[in-house]
């Protein structure tokens, strides 16, 4: 339970929430996510309450890992694309992204690129 929550992250922005085990991390970005929303108050995107907002495409424009996590059994390329599978086929925005997160030297010396 949140109570007297107050944030604002601009546009365009990342954020990062660190924190003791049980600090609420999560339990502050999961409503952000729509996993569930708030009994009371809102939460509001440029405006828009978020329960007014289609789940899956405030999804493509958000991402969260969480503590609770899971290994995939996927390749690095479908690993990268994890967050928008329209990429998977894109070389160029997989490299990209690739490249951003300061991976791509290390997979291009991979066996298979």
């Amino acid at each position: 339970m949140l109570r007297g929550v107050d944030l604002v992250i601009p546009a365009g922005q990342a954020v990062g929430l660190v924190g003791l085990n049980g600090a609420g991390k999560s339990t502050l970005v999961k409503p952000l996510c729509r996993f569930y929303d708030p009994d009371h108050g809102q939460i509001l995107w440029d405006g828009v309450d978020l329960r007014e907002l289609c789940p899956r495409e405030l999804r493509r424009r958000i991402g969260a890992t969480f503590q609770d996590f899971m290994e995939y059994d996927l390749t690095a390329r479908e690993n990268i694309a994890l967050g928008d599978l329209t990429a998977l086929q894109d070389d160029a925005r997989v490299e990209h992204a690739a490249r951003l997160a300061d991976v791509h030297d290390k997979l291009a010396t991979l066996p298979h690129g």
